[in-house]
């Protein structure tokens, strides 16, 4: 099979394109207002539009429906509808819109968003107008070969959109369509935030949609990038970690673009582009010794499996961890904040 016969699908993580509750008024979305969306991702849209397919995991609205200006809750994890601009720059195709925050503003703010992003001949995948047509899959045909999309939300948030009560659900699916597309890449927010490795339970089922006929497996939602595993037939990219995101913690400004080579057959061949997320909030391409060493923890300590009471304990862990950086972070960008806002956030944080 020569190059022009494959198919290159290149995919990322969380894409968030308003502020972080902690980085009202300093974070992604107010710098979009100051800069315009196709600068976030001027450092890798060369990159993605190589791809004859491009996925990511839109983590926020795109919608300025009903907005309050004096609730931080209307405003955090909002994305303005002019940022849709920067996912054209950047050459998305296909976007999942099944995670917990997708309902953070509403259904209207939702449904706003699949417009935007339909308008823009970008296709939405996880969430339509009923549970039942949010599991169909989503085609796309590429050089001949047709490529099936399916995604779910495993995050039982108030703003989560989940169509899947148990998750084997996901395998039946994936039984009833996995003939009707020569590959099938099945999507999944998914695990618990801040934790470098996947737990024993996403081992599990990940090997489990993988056997019933997935091609690939694309995780997110921790926030973190975790392991990539070659199982039987498939892979199984278990966290692609934060794509565009205001958190301030060097192990979540960790991130890759999975690249992916396919023929008629399944995977060809696979790439993993290690990435940073700047002070700008851009993902950059890392090289050299910082390429090299975040591509040895992805594929060696980001992979590990350990026991259920180790990964328990790693989760409180994580947890405490960061909440300790919400605390810090509040203190060192006290000066930034609307004072209204400020009092919100205390507030919240104090209820937590």
């Amino acid at each position: 099979m020569s190059d022009n016969d494959a198919v290159t699908l290149m995919a990322v993580g969380d894409v968030m394109l308003g502020d972080h509750p902690i980085c009202i008024g300093h974070g992604v979305g107010s710098l979009i207002k100051e800069k315009g969306s196709e600068f976030i991702f001027e450092n890798v849209s060369d990159i993605l539009k190589k791809a004859d397919i491009t996925f990511g995991n839109l983590e926020s609205v795109l919608s300025d429906v009903e907005i309050d200006l004096a609730n931080i809750k209307s405003v955090q994890l909002r994305g303005s509808e002019s940022s849709v601009d920067g996912l054209i720059s950047a050459g998305f195709d296909v976007m999942s819109i099944a995670n917990n925050h997708i309902l953070e503003h509403g259904e209207r703010s939702l449904i706003r968003t699949q417009e935007l992003l339909s308008n823009s001949d970008i296709k939405t995948v996880g969430v339509s107008e009923n549970k039942k047509r949010s599991r169909d899959l989503v085609i796309l045909d590429r050089n001949g070969i047709s490529f099936g999309f399916l995604a779910y939300c495993l995050v039982r948030d108030e703003t989560s959109y989940c169509s899947v009560e148990d998750p084997q659900d996901i395998v039946s699916d994936i039984k009833k369509v996995k003939d009707d597309v020569d590959i099938l890449i099945v999507s999944l927010h998914w695990g618990n935030e801040f934790v470098r490795k996947p737990s024993p339970d996403e081992f599990s089922l990940a090997h489990d949609i993988i056997d019933a006929g997935t091609d690939l497996i694309l995780g997110h939602h921790p926030h973190v990038l975790q392991g990539v595993e070659r199982y039987n037939n498939g892979v199984i990219v278990y966290s692609m970690g934060n794509f565009v995101f205001d958190m301030w913690q060097r192990k979540m400004r960790e991130s890759m673009i999975f690249s992916c080579k396919f023929s008629k057959n399944g995977i060809v061949d696979f790439e993993i582009i290690p990435v940073f997320i700047n002070d700008h909030y851009q993902p950059c391409p890392l090289y050299r010794k910082d390429k090299d060493t975040l591509l040895s923890k992805i594929n060696n300590e980001f992979i590990e499996c350990v026991s259920k009471d180790t990964y328990q304990e790693e989760v409180r862990n994580c947890r405490g961890q960061y909440r300790l950086a919400l605390v810090k972070h509040l203190i060192t960008n006290f000066y930034r904040y609307k004072f209204t806002y400020l009092c919100q956030i205390l507030e919240n944080f104090v209820k937590k």
